[in-house]
């Protein structure tokens, strides 16, 4: 079901030579959930955590990989370090180009919100890592910080779906209310930001 077309923020030639590069096809790429909501009865109950249906693609460092490799041929991050006002600007220009109701704000919004929680996760990685030198989620070899910003911004994104581009339907207005309810790992809730 596809209740809000996403803009393409991320140059689609640039993902697909990533994804053949690093064996990253099959994956959900636009990182929307993969669940229908719940039938309204149960919306206020989490929904089971699954790792992907049957012949799902499991290959996580691939995925991460991927999305790291996109970033640096745009110039997004450099040196392992995401160039934040380089990003955003790129990112309100492509939505702007993908069509015109995407606006600035939406795009600032949305960006603001998930490079904040971005920089707690790192913070949280970076902790984690410090009690526990000698695991082996120390030795990624990408950077999982793309991967997390694309995920937060097309959640956000999908959330605040301008009018004429969302499909006005019951179903699609039901996932838009579960999803604005729901708490994921980046907490992407409608107007949350973590306080300062």
């Amino acid at each position: 079901m596809e209740c809000c077309t996403l803009p393409d923020l991320l140059d689609p030639k640039i993902i697909q030579e990533c994804r053949d590069e690093f064996d990253a096809e099959g994956i959900e790429w636009n990182g929307l959930p993969a669940h229908p909501p719940p039938p309204p009865s149960q919306s206020n109950k989490a929904p089971p955590r699954r790792h992907g249906p049957p012949g799902h693609h499991r290959c996580w460092h691939c995925f991460t990989c991927a999305q790291e490799c996109v970033f640096n041929a745009t110039e997004l991050m450099m040196d392992g370090e995401l160039d934040a006002e380089k990003s955003l600007e790129h990112f309100i220009q492509a939505a702007s180009e993908s069509d015109s109701k995407w606006s600035r704000e939406i795009i600032e919004d949305a960006f603001s919100a998930c490079n904040d929680k971005v920089k707690i996760m790192r913070d949280k990685f970076e902790k984690r890592a410090a009690k526990r030198p000698n695991s082996p989620e120390n030795e990624m070899e990408c950077s999982p910080i793309p991967q997390h910003l694309m995920r937060c911004i097309h959640g956000q994104l999908y959330r605040t779906c301008p009018e004429g581009i969302r499909v006005e339907s019951q179903e699609c207005t039901d996932l838009q209310e579960y999803l604005n309810n729901c708490h994921g790992p980046l907490e992407w809730k409608k107007g949350h930001r973590h306080p300062e």
